[in-house]
């Protein structure tokens, strides 16, 4: 049996310590953008930012080990199936395509729990990060799927 595309568990894992810092970087630049949950304060900007850059910090110490645990099945399954649909399909190969079905796969949820919840202004930032961190795996997946008809 022709072996079509050879696995590898670096991109999965490689995207899943990513995962937690990717998220953070997203949540808060969209939060950020359509100013959800900006800060009304009386302290110089300089304290603010650094303030954030501190908890953002700690944030991503704390949260990569969680990050890791959440993300490593969801970025094993999407790498498996994508590596099988890029098998049988060429046009599945591109990394747009990657991207969008991660996008997806990690956005649609997020909607609907948030959607369940009635958090319309959390939700529009939450959604947008897990849409974004979802296509950012995947892309990072992406990078280290190779066909045998690909080349090495």
């Amino acid at each position: 049996m022709k072996r079509l595309f050879r696995t590898h568990l670096l991109g999965p894992l490689i995207a899943s310590i990513a995962a937690a810092a990717v998220f953070l970087i997203a949540y808060l630049t969209v939060d950020l953008v359509t100013g959800s949950s900006l800060p009304v304060t009386n302290e110089p900007l300089a304290d603010v930012i650094l303030k954030s850059l501190l908890v953002a910090g700690a944030f991503i110490v704390i949260g990569t080990p969680i990050g890791i645990l959440y993300a490593i099945v969801p970025n094993l399954i999407g790498n498996a199936v994508m590596h099988w649909v890029g098998s049988h399909m060429v046009a599945a190969r591109a990394g747009g395509t990657w991207a969008i079905v991660g996008a997806l796969a990690a956005g649609v949820p997020a909607a609907l729990i948030a959607a369940s919840n009635n958090a319309a202004k959390e939700g529009i930032s939450v959604t947008m990060a897990f849409s974004i961190t979802g296509g950012v795996c995947a892309l990072i997946c992406r990078r280290f799927t190779r066909w045998v008809d690909e080349g090495d």
